[in-house]
């Protein structure tokens, strides 16, 4: 498994790291949270406007549908200018 910076507390794990280098290590998950770019130049590596945004996430997307099962839940953080262009 790839280095890992991660907190676990009973049947909880939170990684703090990309998790593209670590979805093909996990067991299949009930809930992923994803808070990834906004598209808004928020922080260092943000996407400069939410049209970036969907070929930043086509490999997360990809990598939560392998690995995901059918009642996998997914959270998802973004502004409201990232949500509509993600969603276009």
């Amino acid at each position: 498994m790839a280095e890992q910076r991660m907190f676990k507390l009973e049947n909880v794990t939170i990684y703090h790291q990309d998790a593209a280098l670590v979805y093909q290590d996990w067991p299949t998950p009930d809930v992923i949270i994803s808070d990834g770019r906004y598209g808004v130049s928020g922080f260092k590596g943000d996407a400069r406007e939410p049209a970036e945004l969907k070929a930043w996430y086509l490999g997360h997307i990809q990598s939560w549908s392998r690995y995901s099962r059918p009642g996998t839940t997914l959270w998802f953080g973004n502004t409201r200018m990232g949500n509509r262009a993600s969603s276009a």
